[in-house]
């Protein structure tokens, strides 16, 4: 009987294995399968290379630069075209030091994260928006300028040891502030 059991539990475990390897064959060739048809598509329609592009893009620059909900600074609108991300920001400022020094210190580290995850962007365009109340406490929102940041500029820039708040001073095409 000891002999019969065991084995059983020598057929049962070498079947288990057999089942294990097979399961990571067919996964393995599913896995391969999948890459194959989504190289295909590349390949076959760059117009959905660029859509899945700009929704990596958008992803990013959701979890980078936040959405403006409420009291809280972030995009409001986004396009990507021809490698250029143009989005409007609305900043809500602390008022702790000069405007220009905290809208700096708070896209810097995002700018230079978005061109470090996505290689493909050459520019970054932004609108800058903060709300203004009246005397009467209804808020409306002012564009107060725009600037641009190029590949270019980012790669010139010694991000350990730049200053954020300087960010508007190397930005370029600063309009408005």
């Amino acid at each position: 009987m000891k002999k019969i059991f065991k084995i059983s539990l020598i057929t049962l475990g070498s079947s288990i294995l057999l089942l294990i390897l097979i399961g990571m064959f067919i996964t393995g060739n599913k896995d391969i399968a999948q890459r194959k048809v989504k190289e295909a598509k590349e390949q076959a329609d760059p117009e959905w290379i660029a859509v899945q592009e700009e929704a990596k893009i958008r992803e990013s620059a959701h979890k980078y630069f936040g959405i403006s909900e409420g009291k809280n600074s972030g995009m409001r609108s986004f396009q990507y075209v021809d490698y250029e991300l143009t989005f409007d920001y609305r900043f809500y400022p602390l008022g702790l030091f000069k405007y220009e020094t905290e809208l700096g210190s708070s896209l810097a580290t995002d700018i230079k994260l978005m061109y470090k995850k996505h290689p493909k962007i050459k520019n970054i365009i932004i609108r800058v928006a903060s709300p203004f109340r009246d005397t009467y406490g209804k808020t409306t929102w002012k564009v107060l300028g725009s600037f641009e940041f190029s590949r270019s500029l980012n790669n010139r820039i010694n991000w350990n040891d730049f200053n954020s708040g300087d960010l508007l001073k190397v930005a370029e095409n600063v309009k408005g502030f």
